[in-house]
């Protein structure tokens, strides 16, 4: 790996999804990189759109940037508001209303994956995750795409729900490095 790294002038780079524990180890031991987290891959393989059953009080619809301080405040995973503004300016980001309130968002990362899924405290528990990333899902399919997403390890409810889902889980992690 030492020699690809210096042959590819890999140094350049700021991000690393890297499958092999030991080359996020020689990143971080050799090359100065930062372990952020292992993750679960999770990939949706089936082709027929699921069937899911939103109550007349809810609406699923493109977030717009009036949602961007409340989208801001309600995420946990991550400080990063410029990331969540342009995530909403490509409009790869998507509300749940209950009675016209947001209970929550889901969005697309930048590489392709399903993330930055977020209910409020208040909506929990009454399936909305599921009616989110399904619908997520479905939009996906539509557009002849794979859907996909990660789960930080030990994200429990998480994984449940791709498992609710029928996503099939990947049963080795795969490891974030990022440059210092």
């Amino acid at each position: 790996f030492k020699t690809l790294y210096e042959q590819k002038e890999l140094h350049q780079y700021q991000l690393f999804n890297v499958k092999q524990k030991d080359i996020a180890d020689v990143l971080v031991n050799d090359y100065h990189q930062t372990l952020q987290f292992a993750c679960y891959q999770a990939v949706y393989p089936h082709q027929q759109l699921l069937n899911l059953a939103i109550p007349q009080n809810v609406s699923i619809q493109q977030l717009t940037l009036s949602y961007l301080d409340d989208v801001d405040q309600i995420y946990h995973h991550m400080d990063d508001k410029d990331y969540l503004k342009e995530r909403i300016e490509q409009k790869a980001m998507w509300g749940l209303f209950v009675d016209d309130e947001l209970a929550g968002f889901i969005g697309m990362h930048r590489e392709g994956s399903m993330g930055i899924l977020e209910i409020k405290k208040a909506y929990q528990h009454h399936g909305y995750g599921y009616l989110l990333e399904g619908y997520l899902i479905n939009e996906l399919l539509k557009q002849k795409k794979v859907p996909y997403c990660q789960v930080v390890e030990g994200n429990e409810a998480s994984l449940a729900l791709q498992r609710k889902l029928h996503m099939k889980i990947s049963s080795r992690y795969s490891y974030w490095v990022f440059d210092d």
